[in-house]
């Protein structure tokens, strides 16, 4: 069966049914029919027993390779004339019921014919004009199916019912070949009977009257065999087309659920952009409804999720959805890094620009900066105006944070030195940014009302001195507390850093040494 065919449309995707298409024959009814009237050929011309063979066990394999023929070719002509209006596809379908067996009995007088021809007897005919019996019943089944969906499926019935009315057609089959056959025995009986009381017969020139009384008593006495005879040969002739609706049917079910099973593939890959087509049935246009409105939460979930990582760092939305989406993360003190980063002279570069060349000026600087951030794994915390805000440490846990924070605060130098060799800021020739970075213990974790917004930050003596060296720190320089510095010179690959005049720092009782770390002593 062909895959499912995806037609795109500007949003979704949409996933619809495929019919059968391509079938190939089966080889093995090929290979047995072909053997059995091979070695029936040859046993009948040489008269000679090969290997004890019986003849009815090859009369029998060369049935079933025929039946099996029939069944596939009845496949074929089904789905082939799939794309058809309802009623060509019922008309085409009871034309061939009628007239194939027609067909194999001109194909039966062919191979007759050639095997008188080489003074052969065989029974291989009979089968031929059996697997056309198959194909007529079958497609009769074929045509059950096809009136089941045409006038059931108007009202969309659960498969259930489906299944129900198609067992209720092959039943009335069934009974009507009976009914049929009984009839056509009980009126062969009457007629027998009439004609031997009769001295005119219309089959006066080839049955004697005698003959006839002969025929009518044979059967008055075997009136129960013949009848349970015919009622078995009625059961053969409904078989084919049981087997044909059932599988139909079965076909119709499955061609409902595929779409379904690929779509499932598709969101279990990460696309999400999928739908569904509803099904014949109720039940199964019911589940795919389920299925297209997960598709859509999910979607719809997707989108939230990423326009709320436009607002939270990605490492703050890790540590959510490693909580199971509770966004309350616990508060709890940390020895942490911290980097404060403020452009110097913004207060008179945006009195002296418009606003939105201030924000494009900001937005060029942020995207970059928020790209260095990103490769050194940093919480970008919040931006203040024109100065940024970020923390490692926490809410992730760092081991070389003090390492990662001062590589983070160069590659941010070096790149506002790249930006400005390049023109990127035409409005005020060169961007100029000083850095400071603190190491020590900080509380961490939300603030704000629980219930409306909240915002994960850090807190504390060790962050209040971050930003104080930022305020200290010249254009183009990053600046150290001490903590900072004696982590990061001794670390695996030590930085370089030179201690500074001690300075007295707003709300400090003590006065601090800083490090500068950038530009690098020489």
């Amino acid at each position: 069966m062909n895959r499912p065919r995806l037609l795109t449309t500007p949003e979704l995707e949409v996933i619809r049914t495929a019919p059968r298409t391509g079938l190939e024959w089966p080889r093995w009814p090929l290979y047995v029919a072909g053997a059995s009237l091979t070695i029936d050929v040859l046993l009948a011309w040489t008269g000679v027993s090969l290997f004890g063979i019986p003849t009815g066990l090859l009369l029998l394999a060369a049935l079933f390779g025929w039946f099996a023929l029939a069944r596939h070719a009845e496949q074929r002509f089904f789905y082939r004339f799939a794309h058809w209006v309802y009623w060509r596809r019922l008309a085409i379908t009871g034309l061939a019921a009628l007239f194939v067996p027609v067909l194999t009995v001109a194909l039966g007088s062919v191979i007759i014919f050639l095997l008188h021809q080489v003074q052969v007897d065989s029974a291989q005919p009979v089968q031929v004009f059996f697997g056309g019996l198959w194909f007529s019943a079958a497609c009769a089944g074929s045509m059950v199916v096809l009136t089941m969906d045409r006038f059931i499926g108007l009202f969309r019935p659960l498969l259930r019912d489906r299944v129900l009315f198609v067992v209720l057609g092959l039943g009335t089959i069934a009974l009507l070949t009976a009914f049929f056959s009984t009839s056509l025995i009980e009126l062969l009986r009457a007629q027998l009977d009439w004609w031997s009381h009769s001295d005119i017969h219309p089959f006066q020139d080839f049955f004697e009257l005698e003959e006839l009384k002969l025929a009518r008593d044979f059967l008055d006495g075997n009136l129960l065999r013949i009848s349970l005879g015919a009622h078995i040969v009625s059961f053969l002739l409904a078989l084919p087309a049981a087997l044909a609706a059932i599988d139909k049917l079965a076909a119709s079910v499955v061609e409902d659920l595929e779409p379904l099973g690929e779509a499932f593939d598709r969101v279990a890959q990460g696309d999400r952009h999928v739908k569904v087509e509803a099904g014949k049935s109720r039940d199964i246009e019911e589940l795919v409804d389920h299925f297209n409105d997960m598709v859509s939460s999910l979607r719809m979930a997707e989108r939230m999720e990423r326009a709320f990582g436009t607002y939270v760092s990605k490492s703050v939305l890790e540590q959510i959805r490693a909580q199971h989406g509770q966004a309350v993360i616990t508060a709890r003190q940390v020895h942490a890094s911290v980097l404060f980063a403020d452009i110097r002279g913004f207060t008179s570069m945006s009195e002296k620009l418009s606003p939105d060349a201030v924000l494009g000026l900001l937005n060029r600087y942020y995207a970059r900066v928020t790209e260095v951030i990103d490769e050194h794994d940093g919480y970008l915390d919040k931006f203040i105006g024109d100065a940024v805000v970020v923390v490692w440490n926490a809410p992730v846990a760092q081991v070389d944070h003090a390492s990662r924070a001062v590589r983070c605060a160069i590659e941010m130098q070096k790149a506002i030195t790249e930006m400005n060799a390049k023109g990127a800021f035409p409005e005020i020739g060169e961007l100029e940014v000083g850095v400071g970075i603190a190491t020590g213990n900080m509380v961490a974790g939300n603030v704000g009302d629980a219930s409306r917004q909240m915002e994960y930050t850090v807190i504390g003596d060790t962050v209040n001195v971050a930003a104080r060296l930022c305020g200290s720190a010249p254009a183009g320089e990053v600046w150290l507390n001490p903590t900072c510095a004696q982590l990061v010179d001794a670390g695996r690959t030590p930085l370089r850093s030179t201690a500074l005049d001690a300075l007295q720092l707003k709300g400090k009782s003590e006065p601090l040494v800083p490090y500068r770390a950038w530009p690098a002593p020489a």
